[in-house]
């Protein structure tokens, strides 16, 4: 079985990345820092001794930023191929225009998010997305265009750039 991807082509993608890394100085703290001998031996340790409960924050609020995302596009697509009597390209085009619609969403959450403050609107979202599940599934159901476009559009569109917009990449 012969892989997916060129392997060769990741190869030289590391190789660049680790020349760019070699390259680069370390900042004057931490090399004040290693003189010192005020450097962790397995930094990955000590992260998750003090600081686990940051780590597993991080990790929930990615996942509930980008499971929705797949859910939405990923699923629909395949979802299409069993289960909806819209064509591919209904189903592809509902993505795109949720697309464009989260582009511009996007700078005004981030507006939003500096007035009423980032963990809100994150939440917000978050919650606007759990409420939406059952009526996206629901509007699918319906099998039209108008109800995938609907269902799409709101769930990517609307609900899920106040999320995506308050996380950092």
């Amino acid at each position: 079985m012969g892989l997916a991807y060129p392997v060769p082509a990741q190869r030289r993608s590391v190789l660049l990345g680790l020349w760019i890394r070699n390259g680069i100085d370390e900042t004057p703290d931490f090399i004040e820092a290693r003189s010192t001998g005020d450097v962790a031996r397995i930094p990955i340790v000590d992260t998750f001794r003090y600081h686990w409960r940051e780590v597993l924050i991080a990790t929930g609020a990615k996942v509930v930023e980008t499971a929705p995302f797949y859910l939405f596009t990923t699923f629909s697509v395949g979802l299409r191929d069993r289960h909806l009597e819209a064509g591919e390209v209904t189903i592809l085009n509902a993505v795109t225009i949720a697309s464009v619609v989260t582009v511009c969403a996007i700078p005004l959450m981030g507006a939003l998010s500096d007035r009423i403050g980032r963990k809100r609107l994150f939440l917000i979202g978050s919650l606007l997305m759990g409420a939406f599940a059952f009526p996206y599934f629901y509007l699918l159901d319906q099998k039209t265009t108008s109800a995938v476009v609907t269902a799409t559009v709101v769930a990517v569109g609307l609900i899920w750039a106040p999320i995506v917009a308050t996380l950092a990449p």
